[in-house]
């Protein structure tokens, strides 16, 4: 539900504040930035999930439809667009809320946990 988004969101900034001694202000706005995003987003990853059921499903049947396969790889392919473009975007709404000191700090500590995890999550 949006109200758990919202919920998971306040959370994650509240923890990520600490880390860079942000400001009440600075978290309201985060926060209200990612959870706007997250909830836009939600319908999106569902789409994504059914767009992959439907190639799964097109690649098991009798005769392989490549029309239709194509026509979803092309879908797949303008979601994500779209998800790169809204995710861009509102990581430069979020940077902008922070000084410069606090997001060397932020990539200081998202390094630190990339590193011990192989990558990004």
């Amino acid at each position: 539900s949006y109200a758990d988004i919202e919920a998971h969101v306040e959370r994650m900034v509240k923890h990520a504040a600490i880390e860079i001694d942000a400001t009440q202000e600075q978290q309201e706005k985060i926060t209200a930035l990612v959870a706007a995003v997250a909830k836009d987003l939600k319908p999106v990853h569902g789409r994504l999930r059914t767009t992959g059921q439907e190639i799964h499903d097109l690649l098991l049947a009798n005769t392989i439809d490549r029309t239709a396969l194509e026509w979803l790889r092309a879908e797949h392919l303008a979601e994500a667009g779209t998800i790169s473009k809204t995710l861009v975007g509102a990581l430069a709404d979020v940077a902008e809320v922070l000084s410069p000191e606090q997001r060397k700090v932020l990539d200081e500590r998202i390094k630190h946990c990339c590193s011990k995890r192989g990558g990004w999550h």
